[in-house]
């Protein structure tokens, strides 16, 4: 990094307020970079999300029709199709006997 003319090997808090971090070349704000999340090169899943975000952890906003179950978005995302998997129908944990279509079991 170069700070004020001169070589550094920290971050400057100063311009960039946050939990920054040396990334490679670049300093990142790793409270809320969905790319370094926690952090360096720890990226926030993207199966299912709206927008990616990180908020100390990996967090968004599901797709319609997709739940984030597991409480882990950052491995998985939102992993499950509520309109159509019958151990979680319309909301987790809920079982259908037969089928699930368009999140109402059958």
């Amino acid at each position: 990094m170069c700070e004020v003319g001169k070589c550094s090997n920290t971050c400057n808090t100063a311009y960039w307020p946050g939990d920054l971090q040396i990334c490679g070349s670049e300093c990142m704000n790793t409270t809320w970079d969905p790319d370094n999340c926690g952090s360096c090169g720890r990226k926030c899943n993207g199966q299912n999300i709206v927008v990616r975000k990180c908020t100390f952890d990996c967090t968004g906003d599901c797709e319609n029709g997709f739940l984030d179950c597991d409480d882990n978005q950052f491995e998985n995302g939102c992993e499950v199709d509520a309109m159509n998997d019958p151990n979680n129908c319309g909301d987790c944990g809920v079982k259908c006997p037969n089928a699930c279509v368009n999140g109402v079991c059958k």
